[in-house]
């Protein structure tokens, strides 16, 4: 084994280390040859060779002199060693490296951290400090080792075999100039084999002690690096995978893409004594958020604070842990499951805010933990700073989030947030050098924010109820898809606002209010209903609310336009909006069913953007339109709301293409349909009410939907939505195809229930009519829905089948959402775009262009399979729910104003 050494000793100062470093390479047991890079002349003896060099970039670029050294003499070592001069590696170190160097993939490469000893033997890695860090979830096992992954490369050394060091100098990262960037000039020396050759740095974390180098002079100590003691919590932490690879990542994104780690997230942060003074001194109890090992959260603790913390990762987690505080889940939707109802007096943010990608969602989330006189205590990044905004005016071109992942946070900025997320800014102050403190004084603090590096806020929550008015959603219609989409969207509110007050603008009757039990809670609901009729004096018609709302807008007195709005009880409750959400059933923001149907939707919708108030558009299917003037007012209609979210893409590309890319901007999204979260609840005395959910003779159970409307051909009784399949005979074979091919037995699960005048709809209907009609043989497989459900219950009644056939969209959702292999018989484009979502598109028959006997063919091939379907969509829909929970109405712009 011979090895090349080459060692970095600029000047005298280090002049007993490198003597004890070189001392410990002449004891190896190799054939070795060591070589002293210096600025000046040196003799440390006949057999080190002493290469004088001047920097050509200053002190700390003379490391970077032994890179030509080494490559020079690739063909004639077999390992390659590079250390600063006060690095001490040993034999144990090098035999580790070699052996694991054989079991380790070819762009791997063995790592070292770096420790230091107080007087008392104590050990403390220094490698690990401020924002470096070990990565959670990145555990890998080669052999009988472990590694993992740290975020610091810079251990002041490397070791490089033959085969490495070639590689190295083959990727054109290794002879380079000499040069800085996320790292300085003396550590970016010792890490560019690592950030840019082509390697990847891993630490043998079951063998630690033997890739672990000793730092000699020992001056780290008190000032930054991890008590031995503590390294190895965070290493058992590691070593148990099931708890660190269930959050495969931070908190959040810790770690910037800017050309300089000054702005990376601290893990190992000092004691923040500076805000103790801030906390109001009622405050009895504190939720600190990003907190990394606790230094901060163990203080306030010992000051008689009762501390929680949600930790960046599931690693740090356990050093907080050991100073006594009560530690969260490192996921910020886990975190607010535990929390509960919890309050706090303070929440701690400290340098959190500027890595979220919404700040201001984050604080409405997070505020309502919060007790009713609690505080938000915030810092962040202040880029007015005059060293930071040269920086990145002089580096970045682009300052945009995603191209930096960080906001480049400013007071402005920090109180745009504080505002949206419903607090009030109480105090503020900039953190700056004391040698700043004259400039501060002789301008008066006007210079502040160009000395501070930091800001520091205290905001206090406003404590307003957040109001919302509901529109295109009732639970009156008789159509359980339409009442699924009223009580999701309530649902959706409340796991925003829990407390929210909510006012339904649509209902069948002119009711006062509502009851409604969701989610284990009872809510009580005010109902308005706008109406249009020949007699214009009936409350709430729409004439009379459009001439109060016009001249409302008109008067130039507060007063009066009080006076007015309070004339209407309906009125008042959208003039008190916070947000107008509105779901148009789902599939009604279109001609499809009729121009009177959009139209009187689109006045509903025009009253309330005159009033002033932002209208949300829940996920939906947008169009077709067939006339030009429905399409011209619907793009109107989009163009002047606060968003517009659709619930498949087809439906994202119409609304994009019809207000063009100009207008578009972040108005436009997309959500699943929010139908996915609605509960189900088991009915009463089910068993004696329908027995076939028993699933006698073990046959399998295949829920059947009807659509009442396809049956008699739409309004028109004539086709009305151009079907090629005939509906009639098609389900006669389906239900031939069930029984005698596939052998199960059908429930017949009516979903629409409407009124008498609108019979033309109704479901149970048309299944009556069927088992009318239908070959006697059959009706002993067949059982019939008679009774009228709640959407809830019709819900748990699909949960029991095995397989799911439907013609309305949202009987196949109830099915899809809890894992049922579905088929959805098309009649509109909008059941595209939900099978979509859930990757089961081609469990989709388009009706107007399959005929029967294709579209039976079908049917059969997704029952046969149907495990596999039921496999997939139990990995799929678990995050179509979060994805809806996660509805932001607070990221919605500003209203238009008329």
């Amino acid at each position: 084994m011979k090895i090349l050494i080459a060692i970095a000793n600029h000047g005298t100062k280090n002049q007993k280390y490198v003597e004890k470093v070189i001392a410990e390479y002449r004891s190896l047991p190799y054939q070795t040859d060591i070589i002293v890079i210096s600025n000046i002349q040196k003799n440390f003896g006949p057999d080190i060779k002493v290469e004088v060099q001047q920097p050509p970039k200053g002190l700390w670029s003379l490391p970077f002199l032994h890179r030509k050294i080494l490559a020079d003499n690739l063909n004639n070592y077999d390992l390659f060693i590079y250390s600063e001069d006060d690095t001490l590696i040993e034999k144990k170190n090098i035999d580790a490296f070699l052996k694991i160097s054989e079991v380790l993939p070819k762009d791997k490469i063995a790592g070292f951290l770096r420790y230091e000893c107080d007087d008392q033997g104590n050990k403390y890695c220094c490698t690990i400090h401020s924002h470096f860090h070990w990565i959670a979830g990145s555990v890998c096992s080669y052999d009988r080792y472990k590694f993992a992954k740290l975020t610091n490369a810079h251990s002041a050394a490397y070791m490089l075999t033959r085969e490495q060091l070639a590689k190295a100098i083959e990727s054109g990262g290794y002879l380079v100039e000499p040069h800085e960037g996320r790292y300085d000039m003396l550590c970016s020396a010792a890490t560019d084999p690592y950030t840019q050759c082509g390697f990847e740095k891993v630490i043998c974390i079951s063998d630690i002690d033997d890739f672990m180098l000793h730092h000699l002079p020992n001056h780290y100590i008190g000032n930054l690096g991890l008590d031995y003691k503590e390294l190895q919590v965070q290493l058992k932490a590691l070593f148990c995978d099931n708890s660190v690879k269930n959050k495969n990542s931070e908190l959040f994104p810790t770690v910037t893409k800017l050309n300089k780690q000054w702005w990376d997230k601290l893990y190992y942060s000092k004691c923040r004594g500076d805000l103790f003074d801030l906390i109001p001194s009622a405050c009895k109890s504190v939720l600190s958020v990003g907190c990394g090992w606790g230094l901060t959260e163990a203080e306030l603790i010992k000051r008689g604070f009762n501390a929680a913390a949600i930790p960046l990762d599931a690693v740090v987690a356990e050093s907080a842990k050991m100073r006594g505080i009560e530690v969260l889940s490192p996921d910020f939707e886990d975190a607010k499951k535990e929390l509960g109802q919890r309050k706090f007096d303070c929440i701690l943010l400290t340098d959190v805010l500027a890595h979220l990608p919404e700040p201001g969602r984050f604080l409405e989330e997070y505020s309502g933990f919060l007790s009713d006189d609690g505080c938000m205590l915030i810092t962040s990044p202040n880029f007015k700073f005059l060293r930071y905004n040269r920086e990145i005016n002089n580096r970045t071109a682009d300052k945009s989030f995603d191209k930096t992942s960080i906001h480049l946070t400013t007071k402005q900025i920090i109180m745009e947030w504080v505002k949206k997320g419903g607090l009030n800014l109480t105090e503020m102050r900039y953190n700056f050098n004391r040698r700043f403190n004259k400039i501060s004084k002789l301008s008066f603090g006007l210079m502040n924010q160009y000395l501070g590096r930091e800001i520091i806020l205290l905001a206090k929550s406003r404590q307003k109820q957040i109001k919302v008015c509901m529109l295109g959603a009732s639970f009156e219609t008789g159509n359980l898809g339409v009442s699924a989409l009223a009580e999701s969207s309530i649902k959706c509110i409340l796991n925003r606002w829990p407390d929210a007050q909510i006012t339904l603008l649509e209902g069948a009757t002119d009711s006062n209010s509502f009851s409604l039990s969701i989610s284990g809670g009872d809510i009580k609901m005010n109902v308005f209903t706008i109406r249009f009729c020949k007699n214009i004096f009936v409350r709430h018609h729409f004439l009379k609310l459009a001439f109060y709302a016009l001249l409302a807008k008109l008067s130039l007195s507060k007063k009066f336009r009080e006076k007015i709005i309070s004339k209407d009880q309906c009125l008042k409750h959208i003039s008190e909006s916070d947000y107008v959400i509105d779901i148009n059933a789902g599939d009604s923001f279109s001609d499809l069913y009729g121009k009177r149907r959009f139209l009187l939707g689109f006045l509903r919708k025009w009253l309330v953007l005159i009033m002033g108030k932002k209208l949300v558009f829940l996920p939906q299917t947008y169009g077709p339109f067939r006339s030009a003037i429905t399409a011209f007012l619907a793009k109107w209609l989009v163009k002047h709301s606060a968003a517009a979210y659709a619930r498949d893409k087809a439906g994202f590309n119409y609304l994009t293409e019809l207000l063009g890319a100009n207008e578009n901007g972040h108005k436009v999204r997309l959500l699943p349909d929010i139908a996915f979260i609605l509960d189900a609840h088991r009915p009463d005395n089910l068993e004696r009410d329908f027995p076939a959910l028993l699933k006698t003779d073990n046959r399998p159970v295949v829920g059947l939907n009807i659509s009442g409307l396809l049956y008699r051909g739409g309004y028109n009784e004539s086709n009305m939505f151009g079907l090629r399949a005939d509906y009639k005979k098609l389900v006669e074979g389906i239900i031939k195809l069930l029984v005698e091919d596939c052998r199960a037995q059908i429930i017949l699960v009516p979903h629409v229930f409407p009124p008498p005048r609108f019979e033309i709809e109704s479901d149970l209907s048309a299944c009556m009519d069927l088992c009318r009609s239908i070959d006697k043989k059959y009706l002993k497989n067949i059982f019939l829905v008679r009774k009228r459900y709640s959407h809830n219950e019709m819900k748990y009644i699909i949960g029991r089948c095995d397989f799911f056939v439907g013609a309305r969209m949202h009987s196949c959702i109830a099915a899809i959402s809890q894992s049922i292999p579905t088929i959805g018989l098309a009649y509109s484009d909008k059941f595209s775009g939900i099978f979509e979502n859930v990757g089961l598109e081609e469990n989709v028959i388009e009706m107007r262009s399959a005929a029967n006997d294709e579209i039976l063919r079908k049917i059969k091939e997704g029952f046969n399979s149907r495990d596999e379907i039921s496999e997939k969509l139990k990995v799929t829909i678990p995050k179509i729910k979060k994805d809806v929970l996660s509805l932001d109405f607070n990221a919605c712009s500003n209203v238009m104003v008329f």
